[in-house]
């Protein structure tokens, strides 16, 4: 959401007062970067859980026999 377009507006319309809206508008930044930490943990995971699972069926050993097929 745009919240830091919101802030912007609430203070320029004098809603929220100068200290309040630095406040709030360093506290969004700071939810903003956890919230993008916690979708890039969650898409690495499910890469790395994705490539661990490929691994295990087609394993050293596998790629190993597949490479001397002739084929």
């Amino acid at each position: 959401m745009n919240w830091d377009i919101k802030l912007l507006l609430a203070r320029d319309l004098k809603l929220l007062q100068p200290d309040d809206y630095e406040q709030l508008s360093e506290q969004t930044i700071e939810i903003e970067r956890m919230l993008i930490t916690v979708v890039l943990v969650q898409k690495l995971t499910a890469e790395r859980s994705t490539h661990t699972a490929s691994e295990s069926s087609n394993g050293p050993i596998s790629r190993r026999a597949e490479s001397l097929q002739i084929g």
